[in-house]
């Protein structure tokens, strides 16, 4: 595909296609393996991804390899996303959050985890459109603010997001590291 500009569309998945999702995201976080914590997204299995659409959503993200065709072919899975609305406590996430907003509810968020974009695509702006796309989408359901929890142990995280419009929250401990998950969120207008 080269450095030429990426047309990107994005797909919504549910846990229907778990075996997708796991595949990429698999091939998403290899890079993780050569930390002393890699990153548990390494540990998850199909059924483990099954079970985290199934309480949310999923956005997968396609490039066009060949702008001037729009056949089927054309089109390639570069990365993706996993959603939730920690306000709804199972189903789909569109789903409840729109029924929160249409009763009122103040604060109500949209969250997403395991975004990742496969390594020969990484450095394109591909995750920068993801996580506006997925703005886009909390600020259409009235969401007031977009959060993610990512690795802090991965030096370019924290910056990454902050850069995207994130401010850190709290941390919290895992693998007896005190500040091993860095919560963020952007507020929404």
């Amino acid at each position: 595909m080269g450095a030429e500009p990426l047309v990107l569309r994005y797909r919504w998945i549910d846990s229907e296609q778990a075996a997708v999702m796991h595949r990429l995201m698999m091939l998403g976080f290899a890079e993780y393996r050569r930390y002393p914590l890699p990153s548990s997204a390494l540990t998850e299995t199909e059924q483990d991804v099954r079970r985290a659409l199934a309480l949310g959503a999923g956005v997968l993200v396609e490039a066009q390899s060949s702008p001037a065709s729009d056949s089927a072919e054309s089109w390639m899975l570069v990365g993706g996303v996993r959603l939730r609305c920690p306000e709804a406590p199972r189903g789909l996430v569109i789903a409840e959050a729109l029924a929160a907003k249409r009763q009122g509810e103040a604060g109500a968020s949209l969250s997403f985890e395991r975004m990742f974009v496969l390594p020969d695509f990484q450095g394109r702006g591909i995750g920068a459109a993801l996580v506006e796309h997925l703005v886009e989408i909390s600020e259409s359901l009235g969401c007031e603010q977009l959060k993610i929890s990512v690795r802090s142990q991965q030096p370019d995280n924290r910056p990454y997001y902050r850069r995207l419009g994130f401010r850190v929250t709290h941390y919290s401990e895992r693998y007896e590291v005190p500040d091993m998950v860095t919560y963020m969120e952007r507020p929404l207008a």
